[in-house]
């Protein structure tokens, strides 16, 4: 098989199923079968996830690389399935309490001491100059434009026809 897409088809042929008794059998909404289906989506992880849990019976390698038998057959175990629901989840150690005045540091350090004693030189930073510069003003010049005339109105209608108007030239007299 080249595709995941291809391969969901043969399930469904195999489970027998339309697009949508399949989407409503996995629990993804019609639309994403449809995309899936036309190649406008590829299968996410979430759908991948969905088919996996619905149908316990087709081998997760299989859907995922087209490696192996599409059906798990009873004596057959899926290698390393990283998506089994039983799979242990090591647990956190206890945490222990947290000491501010050792946090982090190897032993035999002394802990912060907010009371510095030592002296140390000051450093003093000059007031930053401000310079105002003069505003320069400007001149707006507005261009005079010859006025516009209409020289047709065209309006379309839902029936797909459409008319046009042209205004008569109106004359100048002299």
């Amino acid at each position: 098989m080249a595709n995941m897409k291809e391969r969901i088809i043969e399930i469904m042929k195999y489970k027998r199923l339309s697009h949508s008794q399949f989407a409503e059998e996995v629990g993804i909404q019609r639309s994403t079968v449809s995309h899936i289906m036309k190649d406008r989506n590829n299968p996410s992880m979430r759908v991948f996830r969905k088919i996996i849990d619905r149908f316990t019976d087709i081998n997760p390698d299989w859907l995922l690389s087209g490696i192996g038998n599409m059906i798990i057959k009873e004596n057959q175990t899926t290698q390393g399935n990283l998506f089994a629901n039983n799979a242990h989840i090591p647990e956190k150690p206890p945490v222990k309490p947290y000491n501010t005045q050792t946090a982090g540091k190897p032993p035999g350090i002394k802990p912060y001491n907010t009371q510095i004693t030592e002296n140390r030189p000051e450093i003093r930073v000059e007031e930053p100059k401000i310079e105002t510069k003069q505003a320069i003003p400007e001149k707006v010049i507005i261009q005079k434009t010859e006025p516009k005339n209409i020289s047709k109105i065209m309006i379309f209608y839902s029936d797909n026809t459409f008319e046009t108007f042209i205004p008569e030239k109106i004359i100048k007299k002299d």
